[in-house]
C-alpha cells in the first residue's frame, strides 16, 4: 500500500476541524496528522510534523490563514495549502499564495475537497521528483504533470508520448 497523504487541518472552529478530520480519516489514502485552531499552532505543527498538505481556513482570529501561509513561505516551507473560506472576497488573496488552491466552504462538498487534497499532494510529489530527477527524467515528469486535468486525472496518451519522447 502506498504511503498515505499526511494532512494537517487548521480552522478556528472545532466543529469544522472534527468534520474535516472524519471525512479525511475515512480515506484509505489519507491520514490526519494534526489539528490547529490558529496560525501560530499551525506553524508549529507544520514545522514539527511536515504534513504533505495543509487544509487551512482563510479567516481566523489573530493571524489569518493567508498571513499564516505567508509566514510559512517566508520560513521556506512550501507545503501545499488547500484554503477553505466562506468569504468570496478572500479568494483572490488566498489564490495568490504559492502552491495553494481555494475552495468555498459552501461549495462542492467533500468530494471536491478530497480531490483537491489529492491533486495538491500529487503536484508536490511531482515537483519534488522533478527537482531531484536526472535531466532525462525531468522532461517526462513535467509533461506528465502538465497533462493532469483539473480533476487530477492525467491524460494517459500524453503521459505515454512524454515517456516515449524521453
Amino acid at each position: 500500500m502506498a504511503t498515505p497523504i499526511r494532512v494537517l487541518i487548521v480552522d478556528d472552529e472545532a466543529l469544522v476541524r472534527v468534520t474535516l478530520g472524519r471525512t479525511i480519516g475515512r480515506q484509505a489514502d489519507m491520514l490526519v496528522i494534526g489539528e490547529a485552531g490558529d496560525g501560530p499552532a499551525a506553524i508549529a505543527l507544520v514545522e514539527a510534523r511536515a504534513p504533505d498538505v495543509v487544509v487551512m481556513d482563510v479567516t481566523m482570529p489573530g493571524p489569518s490563514g493567508i498571513e499564516t501561509a505567508l509566514e510559512l513561505r517566508a520560513r521556506g516551507i512550501r507545503t501545499p495549502i488547500l484554503f477553505f473560506t466562506g468569504d468570496p472576497g478572500a479568494v483572490d488573496r488566498a489564490a495568490a499564495i504559492q502552491s495553494s488552491r481555494v475552495l468555498m466552504k459552501a461549495g462542492g462538498g467533500a468530494a471536491e475537497a478530497l480531490a483537491a487534497l489529492r491533486q495538491l499532494a500529487s503536484a508536490a510529489v511531482t515537483a519534488s521528483m522533478t527537482a531531484r530527477a536526472p535531466a532525462g527524467l525531468s522532461r517526462t515528469r513535467s509533461a506528465a504533470a502538465a497533462a493532469s486535468s483539473d480533476s487530477g486525472s492525467p491524460d494517459i496518451r500524453t503521459m505515454r508520448s512524454a515517456a516515449n519522447d524521453g
